[in-house]
């Protein structure tokens, strides 16, 4: 089966961009800790790391992100015709997922304990999730049937 992105709007290729790396980056490593500090001890380890699938937050931020490619990539190359939600909109669903997504990272980015080091993963998860908002609120303007407008309010004007 060959995948068209051009059937995907903005929007959605920024989800679905944003969703794929947040899962490859929720198995790098996100946090650190050295608990030897100068003691060398044979056999023991006194270094750890976590990824993403290791703390809760994480995990269900990644989830998040895949939940809104599956309903991107089903509606699209599934041929799938997707429920009526009633009065919610999908571009609704994908604009709260990706905030949720971006607020689960950002706490884990600012709670973290002293002695503890952030690393990699962690970043560029929050920066995929950061993708799953703004794709999710391109989403929702495209739904709305508006045009999203810059910051400062640039952009087309009402047709009259």
């Amino acid at each position: 089966m060959a995948v068209d992105i051009n059937k995907l709007s903005k929007s959605e290729q920024i989800i679905s961009v944003s969703a794929i790396v947040l899962l490859i980056f929720s198995f790098f490593s996100w946090y650190s800790v050295d608990l030897g500090g100068d003691l060398d001890i044979p056999g023991v380890d006194t270094s750890y790391s976590a990824n993403g699938w290791d703390v809760t937050l994480g995990w269900m931020a990644v989830i998040l992100g895949l939940v809104m490619l599956g309903q991107i990539l089903a509606s699209k190359f599934g041929n799938m015709d997707m429920p009526d939600l009633g009065s919610v909109s999908w571009g609704q669903v994908h604009l709260g997922l990706g905030a949720l997504a971006f607020l689960f990272l950002i706490i884990k980015l600012i709670d973290v304990p002293d002695g503890v080091d952030r690393k990699i993963g962690l970043f560029v998860s929050l920066i995929a999730a950061a993708g799953l908002a703004v794709g999710g609120y391109l989403k929702f303007q495209e739904d709305k049937g508006g045009v999203a407008r810059a910051p400062g309010g640039a952009g087309p004007g009402p047709t009259v």
